[in-house]
């Protein structure tokens, strides 16, 4: 029998500093280039390994890959032996992670194993877009016995020109240019604006520290553009295990941090790199926006927020959508009115993301509506209430982050659906102050 939780947050007086734990985005490619890689190669990771990391480690081993994770104090080694491709009839369970199966799955369809390789999936996973994915790759040789999870994929996929909408999920693209130098090289041709461009980017850099270069056509060198634009990977890129790795601090968690240190006090979160493609980096100056203090460590990798007058602003979500939910909680507790738009591609989340925001904050007390791809929040104050969290792991815990201002005490359903990317997020959140407790419930 499932056993699960809820949270109970009270209203508190936040004053600490949190480590960023390892980024999730990286990780998954990182694991994924190592399995693919000519020789060994040590992960290096901080806090505790996400169950979306987890399901891309297991589909790696399920692949043929050797993988061996060694916990310490803090984090980790992930050990990969190279070694994907080596199953005859690989089982891939992605789980509940959007990332592993769009990942893995133009990667197996490049290595063409003999029996085929099984597809499965849970939660919201089987309803969430993938055909846009499934069209190129069997243009170009890939066999499927289903049009949604799950299925057997069958059949190798052959280089050249791949042509696919950005304005679905970036992840389609991170999949084929991982694919492309096992079949040697090609062409990822985006026909659309293409919506979360950084993560792109972060796959471009992760593919480069093992020794395939991306290269873009357009006049930025980075993933942000049009429709039209082209990432092209040469014929002669291989992958090259580096030995030993470090993926850097996740953006993504630590914006709920820095949002709770905005609202009710101080909050320092260390371990951050100020370049990182990562484009939740935006967090710095959005809550900049709504009038936060916020101060920089640009050497130490450090970035403090502290409480100040907050009021609402307009945020185009179009890169960034990781960071709605959190941006929400702090738009129902700033001051007048915040608009966000370019949020449309967020119903294909976890949960219909959009609706799952709206209905967080009128749960709180709060005035929030969406049409044609945009929330407006009219913010000032947050009562407090039941949040059902729809098993979303950023509903969770932008409820936790809402609840240090609420009036009243926060409860939040299926509260540990944060370990689909923070399965330490609500010790690290007590120990900035945040008062909650987490009840099992069956």
């Amino acid at each position: 029998m499932k056993i699960d939780a809820v949270a109970k947050v009270k209203r508190s007086r936040i004053s600490g500093k949190v480590q960023a734990i390892s980024a999730k985005a990286e990780l998954h490619r990182i694991i994924i280039c190592s399995a693919l890689s000519g020789g060994v190669c040590d992960i290096s990771y901080v806090g505790t390994l996400s169950d979306d990391v987890l399901a891309t480690i297991r589909c790696a081993v399920a692949g043929g890959a050797g993988v061996d994770v060694r916990e310490a104090l803090g984090g980790g080694i992930i050990s990969v032996k190279p070694g994907f491709g080596s199953a005859e009839y690989p089982h891939f369970d992605c789980a509940e992670s959007g990332s592993t199966l769009r990942f893995m799955l133009p990667v197996a369809a490049a290595m063409g194993f003999p029996r085929g390789a099984r597809f499965a999936g849970r939660g919201r996973l089987p309803q969430r877009p993938i055909a846009e994915l499934m069209r190129p790759l069997a243009e170009h040789g890939a066999s499927f016995s289903a049009d949604r999870l799950p299925f057997t994929l069958t059949g190798r996929i052959s280089g050249g020109e791949f042509s696919l909408p950005g304005n679905v999920s970036s992840q389609y693209v991170t999949g084929l240019l991982l694919a492309l130098p096992l079949v040697g090289g090609g062409d990822v041709i985006v026909t659309t604006p293409l919506g979360s461009a950084p993560y792109v980017d972060i796959t471009r850099a992760v593919m480069a520290r093992f020794g395939a270069n991306v290269g873009v056509k357009n006049s930025s060198g980075s993933a942000e553009g049009g429709g039209g634009m082209a990432f092209s990977v040469p014929s002669d890129a291989r992958y090259t295990s580096p030995g030993a790795i470090r993926a850097g601090g996740d953006w993504s968690a630590a914006a709920f941090f820095l949002a709770t240190g905005a609202l009710a006090g101080e909050v320092t979160v260390t371990g951050l790199d100020m370049t990182s493609p990562q484009g939740d980096r935006a967090i710095i100056e959005l809550l900049r926006r709504f009038g936060a203090d916020i101060s920089v460590d640009n050497e130490g990798g450090r970035v403090t927020a502290r409480k100040a007058s907050l009021r609402g602003c307009e945020i185009d979500a179009d890169d960034i959508p990781d960071l709605v939910p959190v941006l929400a909680a702090v738009a129902a507790a700033a001051t007048g009115v915040t608009v966000i738009r370019g949020v449309e591609r967020l119903r294909h989340k976890e949960s219909d993301r959009v609706s799952a925001v709206v209905d967080m904050i009128r749960s709180l007390g709060g005035d929030a509506s969406d049409v044609d791809g945009t929330i407006t929040i009219r913010g000032g104050d947050i009562k407090g209430g039941f949040v059902n969290s729809r098993g979303d792991h950023r509903i969770a815990m932008a409820a936790t982050v809402a609840g240090v201002v609420a009036r009243s005490e926060v409860t939040i359903s299926d509260a540990m659906c944060v370990a689909k990317s923070h399965p330490g997020f609500y010790d690290d959140f007590a120990l900035v102050g945040g008062i909650v407790d987490v009840i099992p419930v069956r």
